[in-house]
């Protein structure tokens, strides 16, 4: 009876802070969802709202015969806005991407390329198994600058899809395909430069816990019950938008 008491103990202890930096991680992934991708293509087609190309009639009477509930519409809405979010951060981080792929052909070991902003080295993600907390101003910039982007783009975007008449749906498609085809094309060489610092950080992390290694249990702690309950109320608002 005492050994399950205190095996209970011991998992609650686990879900204390690491618990709580894991549910914080899905929070920020939640977050930076929401504002580096719908809140932009939000953005995007308010101002084909406001400029009379988008009707809220017509989308009305397209969905008039389905007769959807409305938790359908706002899901329906936030995927919309999602995937035209996308596609503005995709424009926003072209030129970038461009340049480090044609950098990265040339001369893979290019040190503009591995210390450009957008780059993940095997250091950064021992940091992350290690100090989670540290990179917590990092991912809340790159939040902003993704965000900075999309809405630069949803603005020159939207002023340039709705305000021009001779622009119409069939060519932005076009546009917005063939950019997402670059963006599809210079991510291959990214994700091989990925999985690279991956393996790098997986040399790291061994030769780092086999120094440390001592053979001894961890000292037993008492669970925090703020700590569980900062968990549980993070996992289930998590939940629940995800739910939308």
């Amino acid at each position: 009876m005492a050994d399950s008491k205190n095996s209970a103990k011991a998992d609650d202890s686990a879900q204390g802070w690491p618990g709580l930096l894991s549910e914080l991680q899905k929070s920020f992934n939640l977050l930076r969802d929401v504002f580096g991708y719908a809140m932009p293509g939000a953005v995007f087609l308010s101002i084909g709202l406001l400029s009379g190309r988008i009707s809220l009639g017509q989308v009305n009477k397209l969905l008039n015969p389905y007769q959807p509930p409305t938790w359908a519409v706002v899901a329906l809405l936030i995927i919309v806005c999602y995937v035209v979010g996308q596609v503005l951060a995709a424009v926003a981080y072209t030129p970038s991407n461009l340049r480090k792929y044609f950098r990265a052909r040339k001369n893979p070991a290019d040190p503009w390329v591995k210390h450009h902003p957008t780059e993940v080295s095997g250091h950064l993600l021992e940091i992350q198994r290690l100090y989670p907390g540290f990179l917590s101003s990092l991912e809340r910039r790159e939040t902003i600058a993704i965000l900075i982007g999309s809405t630069m783009v949803a603005l020159l975007g939207g002023a340039l899809v709705f305000c021009l008449t001779w622009l119409n749906l069939c060519w932005t498609v076009v546009i917005a395909g063939v950019i997402l085809l670059v963006d599809f094309w210079t991510a291959m060489p990214h994700l091989g430069r990925v999985q690279g610092a991956v393996s790098e950080a997986y040399v790291e992390a061994e030769k780092y816990d086999k120094e440390h290694s001592t053979g001894k249990s961890k000292p037993e702690t008492k669970p925090d019950d703020v700590k569980q309950a900062l968990v549980d109320l993070i996992k289930a608002a998590t939940d629940a938008i995800g739910k939308l």
